[in-house]
């Protein structure tokens, strides 16, 4: 091998590290190192029509936008569909503590604490409080769901008053007790999209 094909070999291969280093500089997506969905975005992926909005990327990862805890609860009703069940305070109040999220279950609903029980909903641990009152033909119902949010503690609270269904004649009464044992809180919290 001559010198001259030696610096033409040396100069291929130096035109071919700069090649690559100025693609690299150009399509900036095989620099970053995506982890969320926001990184997805901002690497120019595509995002998928969908709600929450999604972005994959071409080697495979997938990443959902994680909707904040306003947008999560927009998605409940405004008043709760039931005829003998209704939101007092509907709906749900979010409140988040600086505090590491625990469970101690214990007592009865008709407790003055309550009954605690942890349940799992939709794949997400819950603390769930019900205390039941009551009062002048009704009974009310206050809730507790707590979970873990991002390093923090959720709460969300409501209430909802459900009539003694035996103060009504037939077919009411029937209808009324069938709505109240359907009448199913956690499927409203079901519906939330809490992130982590």
């Amino acid at each position: 091998m001559t010198m001259k094909h030696i610096y033409i070999l040396i100069s291929l291969i130096a035109l071919g590290i700069v090649a690559f280093l100025f693609s690299s500089y150009l399509n900036p997506k095989n620099n970053i190192n995506i982890s969320s969905y926001e990184d997805c975005v901002s690497a120019g992926y595509p995002v998928l029509e969908s709600y929450p909005e999604q972005c994959n990327t071409p080697d495979g990862q997938h990443f959902v936008r994680q909707l904040t805890l306003e947008e999560s609860l927009a998605g409940l009703p405004k008043k709760l569909e039931t005829k003998y069940t209704t939101g007092i305070d509907w709906p749900p109040k979010a409140i988040l503590t600086n505090e590491t999220y625990n469970c101690t279950v214990a007592g009865n609903e008709t407790d003055r604490a309550g009954k605690t029980i942890e349940k799992n909903i939709n794949n997400r641990l819950y603390c769930v409080t019900t205390v039941a009152e009551g009062a002048a033909g009704s009974i009310y119902y206050q809730y507790a769901y707590t979970t873990a949010y991002n390093e923090q503690t959720l709460a969300l609270t409501f209430s909802v008053q459900q009539p003694q269904c035996d103060n009504y004649d037939e077919p009411q009464r029937s209808s009324c007790k069938i709505e109240q044992e359907n009448f199913n809180p956690d499927e409203f919290i079901g519906k939330i999209q809490i992130g982590k």
